[in-house]
């Protein structure tokens, strides 16, 4: 397992506390990052933040509360919940979604709900085989990637919005760093452009130079419209010109060395670490 994180991983441990002298039962605000689910157990496995006055940022199973259950809780979805710890026990309750904040318009402010692509895929389901063009002017294909774990963002080089494609590219830089020996073996990462007009080849390459991204392990991928659209439809990504620049929805696919969805994160603000430690999980499990 790779060592750069800074953060210490636990996987497959349920968390115990039968040391604490507690008299009574405390109780703490936790966020995290699903990065799988044991329903034998009734449990997840979680990435999550530091717990003030408790413990620092790890990844460890959770014992759920046995009035809720995991099974409407996928990889990659990110949630708030209650920790309650007593003094030979501990469960999480109050289990929600917390999707990080939707993208905002440059000209209109919040997007409005829109609703779920007929074609976008659940997690599990096998990812349809698509043609772009990568920064090299090479034709490729998904599938070529089979065999490795591939995480797959979109954005597009004139993102005026810091908080959006900057803040994405970003998180795959420190991606870049934390799995420098994985990368290009056993991980990809992945940039479609949403705006193929402008982002050619020649667009990308400079916009990856410009992030120092690693040819072997990061593509930046263009296309026609019509090939970028039947990538983006697959993952439910939105998009559409809105005077001079672009309104899109965002998210984050990690597709399996077998070529299936295997967790999607909303958002554009998602913790860099807590994608990480998903990473970890998968390339451990081979899958």
């Amino acid at each position: 397992m790779n060592g750069a994180g800074t953060r210490h991983v636990v996987r497959g441990v349920i968390l115990v506390l039968a040391s604490l002298q507690w008299g009574c039962a405390h109780r703490y605000a936790v966020r995290g990052l699903v990065v799988a689910k044991v329903p034998g157990q009734n449990a997840l496995v979680i990435s999550h933040d530091e717990i003030p006055n408790f413990m620092g940022a790890m990844t460890m199973s959770f014992l759920v509360q046995r009035q809720e259950s995991v099974e409407d809780f996928q990889p990659g979805d990110q949630v708030e919940f209650q920790l309650v710890v007593g003094r030979d026990s501990s469960y999480a309750r109050r289990i929600r979604l917390s999707a990080g904040e939707p993208i905002t318009s440059a000209l209109t402010g919040r997007l409005p709900a829109l609703p779920a692509s007929p074609e976008q895929l659940a997690v599990g389901e096998p990812v349809v085989d698509c043609k772009l063009v990568d920064q090299d002017s090479r034709l490729v294909r998904l599938a070529e990637w089979r065999g490795k774990l591939v995480v797959m963002n979109f954005i597009y080089t004139r993102c005026p919005l810091a908080q959006v494609c900057p803040l994405q590219a970003a998180n795959f830089s420190r991606l870049q760093k934390r799995f420098s020996q994985e990368l290009g073996k056993k991980l990809m990462l992945l940039s479609v452009s949403l705006d193929p007009q402008y982002d050619t080849p020649e667009v990308l390459t400079r916009y990856a130079e410009a992030w120092h991204a690693k040819p072997e392990g990061w593509r930046f991928l263009t296309g026609s419209a019509s090939q970028v659209a039947a990538v983006t439809r697959q993952f439910g990504i939105v998009y559409w010109p809105e005077e001079g620049s672009l309104t899109h929805t965002s998210g984050t696919a990690v597709l399996g060395a077998d070529g299936r969805l295997k967790a999607f994160v909303e958002g554009p603000s998602y913790n860099a670490e807590r994608l990480g430690d998903l990473i970890v999980h998968f390339l451990e499990d081979g899958s």
